[in-house]
């Protein structure tokens, strides 16, 4: 082998080490892009204002991922509420890069605890040749059409991603990708990176899942069907 190709291929794994070896933490920003006309607009109004006012939190390492909405004092506490269902954000997620990347959230039914895996929010997207730069970072575009089983129609879910930061994860439990997502596209809302920072001397603690049954999302609909004693016609 040459030695120029021998210091190249060192150089390589180096800095491959060195990626694969980041944690950090992202912060992300909501933004309401489309306003529908309903039967309550100050009601929409006020959770369109509590969605573009709350940010997020990603923790992150090379092994997993823990995402929650930052704390912070809402303007209309009842509209908040609605507007964490909204953007996702109503439960805390857990994402990990092992064999089968996985999504997962606990939740509790009748007092009872359970891990919920949403992974498909972790795979069958498709990739397009198309590149954004986001604060500073090369991004590419992915898609993911979800199915709303309410309504029947697909939701189109597009995520931008950067291979500078090699790590599959995402806010509300999507990724599985190439990189971390930057940008989240999601229906009427966005999610969008605010702040990234890499390798902190200090980084708190990924907390662990809460003890619980392994369910999938059709498990938990049926379960919560049953706990409010409704039938499936």
């Amino acid at each position: 082998m040459k030695l120029k190709n021998i210091f190249f291929t060192l150089f390589f794994l180096t800095n491959l080490t060195a990626l694969f070896g980041q944690n950090g933490i992202i912060t992300y920003k909501t933004k309401r892009t489309k306003i529908r006309e309903t039967s309550n607009p100050e009601m929409t109004r006020k959770i369109t204002e509590e969605v573009n006012r709350s940010s997020y939190l990603l923790y992150f390492n090379k092994e997993k991922s823990f995402f929650k909405k930052e704390k912070n004092i809402p303007l209309y506490p009842f509209e908040s509420k609605f507007a964490d269902i909204s953007t996702g954000a109503n439960k805390n997620w857990y994402q990990f890069n092992g064999i089968n990347k996985d999504a997962m959230y606990n939740t509790a039914i009748l007092s009872k605890q359970y891990i919920v895996n949403d992974s498909s929010r972790m795979k069958e997207w498709e990739f397009f040749n198309e590149i954004k730069i986001i604060d500073g970072y090369t991004c590419y575009k992915a898609v993911n059409k979800k199915l709303n089983t309410k309504s029947g129609n697909y939701i189109t879910n597009i995520a931008w991603y950067t291979t500078d930061i090699p790590l599959p994860y995402g806010p509300i439990g999507n990724g599985g990708l190439l990189g971390l997502i930057l940008k989240l596209e999601i229906d009427n809302f966005h999610y969008l990176v605010d702040k990234i920072i890499l390798n902190p001397k200090k980084i708190k603690k990924i907390p662990n899942l809460k003890k619980g049954k392994n369910i999938d999302v059709n498990e938990k609909i049926r379960l919560m069907r049953d706990a409010r004693k409704v039938t499936i016609d």
